[in-house]
């Protein structure tokens, strides 16, 4: 059984918008479903490299013949502005290798100013159908 800490986000909304404070909650906790096949968690054994650009490219190329995968190069791109407040948006990668992962953005963007101000980001390429998810954090450069 998984164990943690509930935590609750609150969302900050702008004042002409109103919502009813007697809403309550909508609990969608029992959606979980669990994972199919013999062994549910990820194994080092399952690993086609343990280069990370290798180990990278074995998933993308197995997103990219899957059917069920639309755009194996969509991923979220997690900023913040200056003062820390967290920003996630849906973008295509364009270019990957060692030297790291390529997006394109314009740069008077709510996110390419949030990179002006704070360039570190967060990318997060999730494939369902294979359930399986890369994370990637690190400085973003331009090119």
């Amino acid at each position: 059984m998984l164990t943690g800490i509930a935590l609750r986000l609150f969302t900050v909304l702008p004042k002409h918008f109103s919502t009813s404070s007697a809403m309550a909650l909508v609990d969608v906790g029992g959606m979980r479903r669990d994972y199919p096949g013999e062994r549910a968690a990820f194994d080092v054994s399952d690993l086609a490299s343990r280069d990370p650009t290798r180990q990278f490219e074995a998933w993308f190329d197995s997103a990219k013949q899957d059917p069920k995968v639309e755009e194996a190069n969509a991923m979220c791109l997690s900023t913040a502005s200056a003062g820390g407040a967290p920003s996630s948006r849906m973008v295509l990668m364009k270019e990957f290798g060692p030297a790291g992962f390529v997006f394109f953005t314009n740069y008077g963007s709510r996110k390419g100013r949030e990179l002006e101000q704070n360039p570190r980001a967060a990318l997060l390429f999730y494939w369902e159908s294979s359930k399986r998810q890369v994370r990637i954090e690190g400085k973003v450069e331009k090119v």
